[in-house]
């Protein structure tokens, strides 16, 4: 098993890689997942067993639409709530604070069926494709 910072630098190694784009979906994926790479809970992550499937990942068809199988953090990034933030994450499940004062406890088991993570999912490699495209 890679130690957390292995893994933040592989992660963060594959974010460099990404063409810049205007995709606000893509804009925002890039911002939350470096944000989340940078706090302790990472670290709690990794060593509670997730992966970057459970953490990232999105699903294969509609994957903006398909919530129930978007990542933790691909599903933060994504959501239409106001300001949820991640303040715990266990071997089980984790914890989402809303600014509306709201608590959300989500079951790891309800990760188990997301795609690729993100940055390796076909639709937005298209996305950074054609920016990549664009961009030369």
């Amino acid at each position: 098993m890679k130690s957390p910072g292995d893994r933040r630098e592989n992660i963060l190694a594959r974010l460099s890689e990404l063409a810049p784009t205007a995709d606000r979906h893509v804009f925002r994926l890039k911002r939350v997942t470096r944000a989340f790479l940078e706090t302790s809970l990472f670290a709690d992550a990794v060593n509670a067993g997730w992966s970057d499937t459970e953490l990232f990942g999105m699903p294969l068809y509609a994957p903006l639409v398909r919530v129930d199988q978007q990542g933790l953090i691909s599903g933060l990034a994504v959501s239409a709530l106001s300001g949820p933030k991640l303040t715990a994450i266990s071997r089980t499940g984790a914890r989402i604070d809303c600014l509306s004062g709201g608590v959300l406890r989500c079951t790891r088991a309800s990760h188990s069926l997301c795609g690729p993570p993100w940055w390796e999912h076909p639709d937005f490699g298209a996305v950074l494709q054609s920016a990549a495209a664009e961009a030369a």
